[in-house]
């Protein structure tokens, strides 16, 4: 019985392992090289919102310069909207929360998704025209740029821009003042015509690109486009509606600031030639819009757009996007505008919403308000939005 008993139990020992051993053999063994696939991330939907309203984005989404896949997806979907908030003699208003404002799209009252305080960091650009006509300042504009990037804080990063009939990128976004103070020093190698309008495109369009976080750019130019090739007026205007970047503008007048005038510095030269009492006029005339290159000037010869179709250029830059034109007649009035550049940047709020996605390509109004009576508020007045690509990117 004994033999028996030990027989039938080392049987069952034996069926047990057996049936252990082949459900082993028939998982498949990670190799070295597999990998793991991740878990697929949900795709936004409109109506059930993946961020909680009363929650900042993710420590990510607020640095400068990182993009992940969700980042990306919510930051082609969330709409935001740089607000600065001044009282009655133009001190900037501290400490708002997200319930003292109130946003509209096409007069609807948004839901606020995303709200920053003004702690939240800048990337700024300084697109820096440095074209002929500036040569007699050059220095104060350099001084008064250097001077801007020392009032950024801490976590502010800026690059530098700097642009005559070619643009050149002299610094990608940094917080490092020496390598910002060195780009601007750059500029000295730096003459030519003016190319604003490739200069402003290339800022939106290639500078920013995947940069994530509140933008801004800071021009110092007096608008007057002379050499641009690819980008043109409206082109530029139109991206500068859609983007969310903020646009401030300081215009100067080259002769107000000791230096040449755009007719001085675009006459042929035998017209300045020795000898000659005075320049000789070249008759000016309307000439068709075909006829003129894309950048909406002719080489060698008096374009028709003045200084007051370049400020208007500058001025309109500033408005679609919620910035502010300034003007530089005098020396110290090109440090002064830095200054409350700077200023203003470290006092402003960003709003966020989520639009309904268009159809097609469309304009909506944009409004903000404050709880708090007797406040002046600025912020953009209008966006462009595009239907959205599968996986939620722009088209």
């Amino acid at each position: 019985m004994k033999t028996i008993a030990f027989v039938s139990l080392l049987f069952v020992i034996v069926f047990i392992f057996g049936q252990i051993t082949f459900a082993q053999s028939g998982r498949a063994k990670p190799s070295k090289e597999q990998t793991v696939r991740p878990t697929p991330t949900p795709k936004y939907d409109t109506e059930k919102k993946l961020m909680n309203p009363n929650q900042t984005l993710p420590q990510d989404a607020n640095q400068p310069g990182i993009v992940d896949d969700e980042v990306l997806r919510v930051e082609t979907n969330l709409v935001t909207v740089p607000v600065s908030v001044m009282d009655k003699d133009g001190k900037y208003i501290p400490n708002l929360r997200k319930e003292d404002f109130h946003l509209f799209e096409n007069d609807v009252e948004q839901d606020i998704a995303f709200f920053a305080s003004v702690e939240a960091p800048f990337t700024v650009a300084l697109v820096l025209d440095m074209s002929d006509s500036t040569t007699a300042f050059r220095r104060d504009i350099q001084d008064a740029a250097n001077a801007f990037v020392r009032q950024l804080r801490k976590n502010d990063r800026a690059m530098v821009v700097a642009f005559t009939e070619e643009i050149r990128f002299l610094s990608k976004p940094t917080s490092d003042s020496d390598e910002l103070r060195a780009a601007i020093f750059d500029t000295n190698f730096l003459n030519g015509d003016t190319a604003v309008y490739d200069a402003v495109d290339f800022t939106l369009n290639t500078a920013f690109r995947g940069i994530d976080g509140r933008k801004a750019i800071v021009i110092f130019s007096d608008g007057m486009d002379m050499a641009s090739e690819t980008a043109t007026l409206k082109g530029t205007l139109r991206d500068a509606e859609e983007a969310e970047v903020l646009i401030y503008s300081i215009q100067y007048d080259a002769l107000s600031l000791g230096g040449k005038s755009r007719r001085q510095t675009t006459l042929p030269p035998v017209l300045n030639a020795p000898g000659l009492p005075a320049p000789m006029p070249i008759p000016q005339s309307r000439r068709t819009p075909q006829k003129f290159p894309p950048g909406g000037s002719i080489p060698g010869k008096i374009p028709d757009m003045d200084s007051v179709q370049g400020k208007e250029y500058l001025d309109d830059l500033a408005e679609k996007t919620g910035g502010r034109l300034y003007r530089a007649e005098k020396i110290k009035d090109i440090s002064e505008s830095f200054k409350l550049i700077a200023e203003e940047l470290r006092q402003q709020y960003s709003l966020g919403y989520y639009p309904i996605p268009p159809e097609q390509e469309e304009a909506r109004k944009i409004k903000v308000r404050v709880n708090q009576k007797k406040m002046a508020i600025r912020a953009r007045e209008s966006i462009i939005l595009r239907p959205a690509r599968k996986g939620g990117k722009k088209g």
